[in-house]
């Protein structure tokens, strides 16, 4: 006896979650956010950064930090963070140090 195989019949929401490679937005989002959620997570636990004063973005792997720190070391550190991270191709540091404090 020969055994059908079921295929699974596509419906129209698969068809528009694909890119032109056949691969699946809902994959390639997922892959994006979490590599941001990693960074995010590592620049919270680094206590050199603060991480409410940056905001991070990420589109194919390449990190986009952006915000203001106060010292050097802190914008240092942040990307010495993110680079750590799996699944970062490369970081784009635009943190900015706010301008000297008279003391």
């Amino acid at each position: 006896m020969s055994q059908a195989t079921e295929r699974p019949i596509a419906n129209k929401n698969d068809l528009h979650n694909r890119t032109p490679t056949g691969r699946d937005n809902r994959t390639v989002m997922s892959q994006r956010d979490d590599v941001q959620v990693d960074v995010l997570n590592a620049l919270y636990w680094d206590l050199a950064v603060p991480p409410h004063r940056l905001r991070v973005a990420v589109e194919n792997g390449w990190v986009t930090m952006s915000g203001r720190v106060e010292r050097p070391y802190q914008r240092e550190c942040a990307e010495f963070d993110a680079r750590r991270v799996p699944g970062v191709v490369g970081v784009n540091n635009q943190i900015q140090l706010a301008p000297a404090r008279a003391e």
